[in-house]
């Protein structure tokens, strides 16, 4: 059959396609990433939802290209939608998941769950990368805890995650922000000399 009809949408014609020509679920994910990259989230997410409907099962790239694109847009609420379905879905979240799941917990201003996050993070076999906590200590550091970004930096160390430029940069403009200029130039010192 003709796999194209102006009153059709992109997705029937897929559906169609794959039982005419038997192709492989992987098109419905790139249809996903496709959606996202042109900034049809909202799009990419119906699309998600519809594989999910015809049992076609999302692979954690796709998932992934959803969720970044669903925080970028700031659906939080349908970040953690998705996030749980993979989870049920039996779809291998990575360190990619949880770096976007944590970026989502910050913009959502609610890093007080961020602790019970990272244990889960941690049962699931994912240690807290550079990106994780460069994520965290800048959050941190809007919000003006700067305790908190401080022992963020501690706990790098003792994981053996070193702390990068951005890090030091983070933390240096929180310590500014706060008037403390003399902490903030120790601090460049640290890190010239690390």
């Amino acid at each position: 059959g003709v796999c194209a009809s102006s009153n059709e949408g992109i997705y029937e014609n897929l559906v169609r396609c794959t039982e005419d020509c038997n192709w492989n679920p992987v098109i419905f994910d790139m249809l996903v990433k496709a959606y996202v990259k042109v900034g049809m989230v909202e799009k990419a997410l119906e699309t998600f939802r519809r594989n999910i409907e015809t049992r076609l099962i999302p692979n954690v790239i796709a998932c992934n290209c959803l969720l970044s694109g669903l925080s970028r847009f700031n659906y939080i609420t349908q970040c953690w939608e998705v996030y749980e379905e993979m989870g049920r879905l039996g779809v291998h979240r990575n360190a990619y998941t949880f770096n976007i799941m944590t970026h989502v917990l910050c913009e959502d201003r609610d890093t007080d769950k961020v602790t019970g996050f990272l244990e889960k993070m941690e049962e699931e076999g994912f240690e807290p990368d550079l990106v994780t906590y460069n994520t965290l200590v800048n959050s941190y550091c809007k919000k003006r805890r700067l305790e908190d970004a401080f022992y963020l930096y501690k706990i790098m160390y003792v994981r053996g995650v070193m702390p990068s430029l951005i890090t030091y940069t983070t933390l240096m403009n929180g310590l500014c922000e706060e008037g403390k200029v003399k902490e903030a130039h120790q601090l460049f010192h640290q890190m010239v000399h690390r």
